[in-house]
């Protein structure tokens, strides 16, 4: 063989081994890259599992909001309804006693014939009636 073959031979080999080297490292990245991934992957399902369980308890607390809404609303229309009941119960009679009292009013005026004076008669001056000068 000539030197030139030889020389030839060496390199290709030389070549091969360094892909050889350089494979082999590559196959240890992806070895290192595909483990990191595998844990990521499980940090992930971790975190979606909580995640799962903060949404299924936010659930819960809104059920509970919407129920605790629903009641008040209930209490705040019996309590409206009870409120209407009771003016509807005071006002009447109240409008009728108001109605007496006037009509008391105007009959003992008509009866009397106004004789009275009206105690916005005279001056007021420090809870003395005092009667104006003739």
């Amino acid at each position: 063989m000539s030197t030139i073959v030889q020389v030839c031979v060496v390199i290709l080999t030389l070549s091969f081994v360094a892909m050889a080297v350089a494979a082999w490292r590559i196959v240890g990245r992806v070895n290192d890259l595909v483990e990191k991934a595998s844990l990521g992957i499980g940090d992930l399902q971790r975190v979606a599992g909580d995640a799962s369980r903060v949404v299924d308890s936010l659930h819960d607390v809104a059920l509970g909001i919407q129920r605790g809404a629903a009641q008040f609303q209930a209490v705040g229309t019996r309590a409206a309804r009870v409120s209407h009941m009771v003016l509807d119960e005071i006002e009447r009679p109240a409008r009728g006693a108001v109605a007496l009292v006037h009509g008391v009013k105007a009959g003992a005026a008509a009866l009397l014939g106004r004789r009275l004076p009206h105690p916005s008669i005279g001056q007021m001056n420090g809870g003395e009636r005092h009667v104006g000068s003739a």
